[in-house]
Parts: C-alpha cells; structure tokens; sequence
C-alpha cells in the first residue's frame, strides 16, 4: 500500500520528534533526508552523524543488508508495492541489533515522481503486539500530519495578513509622499529618506540631501535657542510641532508646517526621525499682506487725526499770517520774516501731505510735465533746510517734457537730494543733469 504525501524536507523537525517514533526520510539516492529523535536514540548517533549517510550502507546489518536494499529499490522504482507491514533490524553505534517492525510511505514529487521512503519504525520486544504498537504509531503520524497542515494553514493566513499590511503601508507611504514634504534622519539628524516633494520645494537633487543634516536649508531665521528647544523635545521621544522658515538651494526662502516624530527603541531612546512637512509660505505671505493692512489702517486713522487737528487749524493759521503781512511796509524787516514764516507752513503742509499720500495712497494723476521745471522748483524746496545753506546746486537739461504724476516725481526726487546731501555730507556742490535717450530721460545726479 502507498500514500501519496508531498516531499517532507520542509517539515517541522520539532513535530517529527513529538510523534515518539523512529522516522526516517530516505531519497531515492538512499541518502538519509530526515530523522525523529526516536530514531536518533534508538541509534545511538547524533541527528549529524546520521543525515546525508547511504542508510543500508551505515544502518543496516550486513546480513539484512542487501534484502532491505532490494525492497527499497523496487518500491521507489514501482516494480512492486510497498508492503504493510516489513520486518527488518538497525544497526545501532554500539554494534547492537534491533528487530524493527516498518511500514513505508512513498515521497513524492507535486507531479507525482517518487522520489524516496518515508519509513515508520516501531522496535520489536518480547511483550505487547507490534501490530498493535506500530498502529498506534501510525495514529500518532497521522495527527502529526494533521498539526503540520493546520500550521501550514496558520502559516499561509499570517503571510496573507502580512501582504495585506506591507500593501496598506505602501499605500500609506504613497498618499504621505503625494500630499507632504517627507524626510527620515537617524539619531544623529542625517537625512536617510527624501522624497519627491523634499526635492522640489528645497530645489536640491536627493542624492544632495541624502547624508546631509538639515542645516543644508538653514535660513538663518530662527534662533540657536528654537533647534536647541526642538532636540530636547525630539530626543526625549516626544513629538514637536512648529513652523519654520528654510531656504532653497537657489537662495528663495519658504515656510514649511513642521511635525518631527521620533521612532524609539525598546528602551524609550530615539533612533529615527520622522520629518513630515507641508508648505505654507502663500499663508505666511497672505498673514503679512494682513498685518500691513492693520498697519495701514492704524495710520490711516492717525492721518486723519493728523488732516484735522494739524492741517486744518495750519491752514487758518497761513492765512492769518499773510493777513498780517499785507499790512506791514513792503520791504521790512517784518514782512520778510511773514514771507519765511509762511513759506515753513507751506513746507509743512507738503510735508502732512506726504503722510497723508502714503496713509491712504491714490492711483498716480499723470500729466505732461517739463522735468526741468520740476527739478528747480524741487530744488528750491530743498534749498530752504538752513541746514542745507552752504550747498549749492546746479541744474542742467533740455527741458524734456514727460507723462508723469508731478507730485510723485517731485517727491522721489526730493528724496534722492535728501540721500545725496547725507551721503555728500562733506562735498559743498551737486550737479543734476537730464539727457532724453531713445525715449528715455535719464536724469543723473552728481
């Protein structure tokens, strides 16, 4: 009889030696492939002595040799059928002889090839039936078979849930990477991972990033005290949050809403870091644009303030000043000081209208305007800072004439004058100059 079971050198080596029994695998080379515990005892060899040796060859009596030989052959090699029952001893390392009672399996192949024995062995002593022994033996393989395939099961479901799990994990990784900016460093801080999203924003390759720290986008923002606060948190394995201002490799700096997870080890210490980030420089930009409004709208309102507690009562005040002055000798000494008096409020008038421009700021009144008119008349102005009266100015040009809003012009270039005279503090004399140019007025100042 035969049984048609699969090749056993997978077999738990542990289950073979729970059956209590004398197993043993044997090729069709003869080779010993396998052998319980039972049958190592019963041998007296280690398991090492026996696997890999020819079994008739080292385990057979001389005597029984030969016969146990023709049997094994004829049955691997289908001239006959493996018998129920087969009476044949072992040689044990002592030299002893032991009557064994065996019944053999055929190993074969997924396609059916045989391709050696499985032989049960059950050892035959004065008492008891062997019949009834080896039966029992053979219930005892039976159950080891039933184990080995519900572990197989057991096997199979755990390797099923591990792909599942190494799949969701992949999906996981793949969403992270698509929606924010990833980075892995070890203990040290040395970047390990980068993905596609890193790359991008930072405009460093990743074979750049890869063994760098995170100083490569250092902006220089934030201070040493901010990182020394982030590794006390990260290296204690709790997790930090906060956003950070870095700077790409072509110098634009960006904001990145920062989270650092450590991963720790069974003792609690880090030895990964997790960096997820995501961009956030257009929020940072839109959180500015709404500060400078508030600030402009604080000034806005002390404009106001400014249009009626100053510039309105100045207004009365010029005119009662050149009421004044209409009545005083023309050439005086007093109706010099009026004119002086009055040309400072007129000053300070442009100047309230100055604040009052940039408070609330109107889209530029272009008209055409001769630029050498405007240059004198700004240099006049300028001129009457007392501070300024050892200058002397000189204006040269054309008199070009261009599309501009006088008043915006006039003020740049009152600001211009007003750098020079700082920078040129030393120097007694400017010189401005205008040249149309294809076009183009070029006015230079000396």
């Amino acid at each position: 009889m035969s049984e048609d079971i699969r090749p056993v050198h997978g077999v738990d080596q542990k289950l073979l030696d729970h059956a209590g029994v004398m197993l043993v695998g044997i090729d069709a080379a003869e080779q010993v492939v396998l052998i319980s515990h039972a049958g190592c005892t019963l041998l007296g060899r280690e398991r090492a002595d026996i696997l890999d040796k020819n079994w008739f060859d080292h385990f057979i009596p001389a005597h029984a040799r030969e016969a146990a030989r023709h049997v094994f052959r004829a049955i691997v090699h289908g001239t006959e059928e493996p018998a129920r029952y087969v009476e044949s001893p072992v040689l044990a390392r002592d030299g002893a002889e032991h009557a064994m009672l065996w019944h053999n399996i055929l190993l074969r192949t997924g396609s059916g090839d045989v391709i050696g024995v499985l032989a049960v062995g059950e050892q035959l002593v004065a008492s008891g039936s062997p019949i009834e022994r080896l039966a029992r033996s053979e219930r005892e393989l039976a159950a080891m078979r039933h184990n080995l395939q519900i572990e197989t099961k057991l096997r199979e479901s755990a390797e099923e849930e591990l792909d599942q799990s190494l799949t969701h994990l992949q999906d996981y990784r793949y969403a992270l990477d698509q929606a924010c900016i990833v980075a892995m460093t070890d203990s040290q801080g040395t970047i390990i991972h980068a993905n596609d999203q890193f790359c991008r924003i930072s405009k460093y390759t990743r074979a750049e990033l890869i063994g760098r720290n995170h100083r490569i986008v250092n902006s220089g923002y934030h201070s040493a005290e901010f990182f020394r606060e982030m590794w006390a948190t990260i290296g204690s394995g709790r997790v930090w949050r906060a956003d950070i201002k870095n700077r790409a490799k072509d110098g634009a700096s960006y904001w990145v809403d920062t989270t650092i997870v450590p991963f720790v080890d069974e003792r609690g210490k880090p030895y990964q870091y997790l960096a997820i980030r995501h961009d956030i420089t257009q929020r940072k930009k839109q959180e500015e644009q709404l500060r400078n409004q508030a600030a402009l709208t604080q000034l806005g309102a002390m404009a106001a303030v400014v249009a009626h507690e100053v510039k309105n009562p100045l207004a009365g005040i010029a005119g009662a000043i050149q009421i004044i002055g209409k009545k005083l000798p023309e050439g005086s000494r007093e109706r010099a000081i009026v004119g002086d008096m009055l040309e400072r409020i007129s000053a300070l008038n442009e100047t309230i209208r100055d604040i009052l421009g940039f408070a609330r700021p109107q889209p530029p009144r272009t008209q055409s305007v001769k630029v050498l008119d405007l240059v004198n008349n700004t240099v006049s102005l300028f001129l009457k800072d007392p501070k300024l009266s050892g200058l002397n100015v000189r204006v040269e040009g054309d008199g070009a004439l261009v599309s501009a809003d006088p008043a915006l012009l006039e003020q740049d270039l009152l600001n211009i004058l007003i750098n020079a005279a700082g920078v040129n503090s030393g120097t007694p004399f400017l010189e401005i100059s205008e040249e149309e140019w294809h076009r183009i007025l070029d006015v230079d100042l000396k």
